[in-house]
């Protein structure tokens, strides 16, 4: 970095140097992992990749997925209708069917068979 005056306002103001000036230098004595291991260990992440299937462009990502925010979602059902039953609140369940159809009646008689 190396810093200037604006001439508007007198204020110092920061300006990144262009990459031609930086200086590299390897410091391996820093290193935490020796690089035998560094190599073998980013060859098998390389062959885990590979495998499952993480490298190819096509696949469908992770955080594109819509997934439930309960983890019940879809998987208890309703004894009165055998809908399913959903996160309605942030920490409770329920019947999916009353919520947007309203086909739950008051009464207490299990309709599902199963």
């Amino acid at each position: 970095m190396r810093f200037i005056r604006d001439p508007a306002t007198g204020k110092r103001v920061s300006r990144a140097n262009p990459p031609a000036a930086w200086m590299r230098t390897d410091v391996p004595h820093l290193r935490i992992v020796d690089q035998e291991t560094w190599d073998s260990v980013q060859q098998r992440l390389g062959a885990i990749r590979s495998a499952s299937g993480a490298d190819n462009p096509d696949r469908p990502k992770y955080w594109e997925k819509r997934r439930p925010l309960h983890l019940l979602s879809k998987k208890v059902f309703c004894g009165s209708c055998c809908g399913f039953m959903v996160n309605v609140g942030s920490d409770y369940l329920g019947c999916n069917a009353a919520r947007k159809q309203g086909v739950v009646s008051v009464s207490r008689e299990p309709r599902c068979v199963f």
